[in-house]
């Protein structure tokens, strides 16, 4: 689609917005009145973006500072004033709209050169605690909010953490060392650092997941009908996060399978695979019962430099290879 084009629509469907007459209070007439087409489009908008964009732009926006945490800052700082007067909610998901798109230029500058940075954990960490505190008619829908602020501001704790402590390493190309080489596996035992850094990074999409349920269950008409059939907020939350487990399982598998089937199979051969072009070089060493290789690393170039010189084991024979090259007897 091209830039004319969007922005035609933009500007189309702005025109139709401003169009729109809004009422702070509705007569019986108009309430009872057929829903119009303004409303329809505002309808699946509001889905599109809180059931698709949004959810999506959580997880990109925490893991990948992206264009669409400002946009969506930006889009809340404009839309979510009705009316004449400013309620106490209009002025905080305002300034949450605001905070999301000075926030998400913060990340995008600080994620040039394809760095990593916490500013995205800290927006959530804040929106988490302005949902936290953000008052409800309804108790229960108080203490709901309350819980998904929480589950937010622990998110965005664990994702901090994970990006100051647990932050991939990766070897140079350059590397001289025995990991990074083509033609050497790396050793048998997997670091404890590594097996805990697999583990905790299971628990930031969690608990996005469950506030995201927490979010769609905290609706006034659902909690009306909580409250009609004398259920407490403790039930009722620990309900949805029982779904969120179900709902995360189901992701993990999914993950799970596609990277175990298919062409992603063990034993799969695809045109583009290395086991197509016979370049198999997965499991090219043998290795000892105990998980470790033949023989030792040989160490890198800054060892030798500085005197800390190993033993280096070379595979074949020596000795036969000293006796060729040694000078023979002279006539």
């Amino acid at each position: 689609m091209s830039s004319l084009l969007r922005s035609t629509i933009i500007f189309g469907l702005a025109t139709l917005v401003l169009a729109h007459p809004h009422h702070d209070k509705l007569t019986e007439d108009q309430a009872n009145a057929a829903v119009d087409s303004i409303l329809w489009i505002h309808m699946f908008l509001q889905g599109l973006v809180w059931g698709v964009l949004f959810p999506i732009g959580m997880m990109l926006g925490i893991t990948r500072s992206k264009w669409h945490v400002p946009l969506q800052g930006i889009v809340n700082t404009f839309t979510e004033h009705r009316g004449n007067t400013w309620s106490i909610k209009d002025m905080q998901h305002t300034i949450l709209g605001v905070l999301w798109w000075t926030g998400g230029i913060l990340g995008i500058y600080l994620s040039r050169n394809n760095q990593r940075n916490v500013v995205p954990a800290v927006i959530i960490f804040l929106t988490g605690w302005a949902m936290s505190e953000h008052a409800q008619a309804l108790m229960i829908s108080t203490k709901v909010h309350a819980m998904f602020g929480h589950t937010l501001m622990l998110a965005g704790v664990t994702r901090i953490l994970e990006v100051v402590y647990f932050s991939p390493t990766f070897a140079s190309e350059n590397s001289e060392d025995d990991r990074g080489s083509e033609h050497t596996l790396a050793d048998g035992h997997t670091s404890a650092k590594h097996l805990a850094s697999k583990a905790f990074s299971y628990l930031t999409p969690f608990l996005l997941v469950s506030a995201g349920l927490l979010f769609m269950s905290a609706t006034d008409e659902e909690l009306d009908y909580v409250k009609d059939n004398e259920v407490d907020h403790v039930t009722y939350i620990l309900i949805v996060f029982s779904f969120s487990f179900l709902l995360y399982a189901f992701i993990v598998f999914l993950v799970n399978m596609y990277t175990t089937t298919g062409r992603n199979a063990a034993g799969a051969v695809t045109p583009n695979s290395k086991l197509a072009l016979g370049a198999d070089t997965e499991n090219i060493e043998l290795r000892t019962g105990t998980g470790r290789k033949w023989y030792s690393r040989v160490p890198n170039t800054g060892n030798r430099r500085r005197g800390m010189e190993e033993p280096t084991h070379i595979l074949g024979d020596d000795e036969e290879e000293e006796d060729e090259m040694a000078p023979g007897p002279r006539l």
